[in-house]
């Protein structure tokens, strides 16, 4: 490994280390800051203790945060497009017929309904 990738290494773990211990963190913005879905990992763990951070920007990263806030790595093998471009996996299955869907939550939403009839 090249001495640049052990430094954003250290930077990594710092700041999964802030997230994990710091209690005055409200607010942090780090979109577009190139982390890797390796990286992420290392950051969600940190992530995973904190109780005070109630914003988190973290576009354009190797990561998403999901509905419940929760920081999640994205796959290091990520689909590519006809065009060689890399495409998020909720990219890749907008083409997918909303009927097998619909077909999976009618059938959840079937069996709901008789429990509770």
């Amino acid at each position: 490994k090249c001495d640049l990738c052990l430094q954003c290494r250290k930077v990594v773990s710092t700041l999964a280390s802030v997230f994990s211990d710091c209690k005055a963190l409200f607010h942090l913005d780090v979109s577009y800051a190139n982390f890797r879905p390796q990286d992420c990992e290392v950051l969600a763990e940190g992530l995973k203790k904190n109780h005070t951070l109630f914003g988190l920007h973290f576009d354009g990263n190797g990561a998403a945060i999901d509905d419940v806030g929760f920081l999640i790595p994205k796959a290091t093998t990520e689909p590519r497009g006809p065009d060689g471009v890399q495409r998020s996996l909720n990219e890749s299955v907008r083409g997918t017929p909303r009927r097998l869907m619909l077909d999976r939550l009618g059938a959840h939403a079937a069996k709901s309904r008789d429990l509770h009839l």
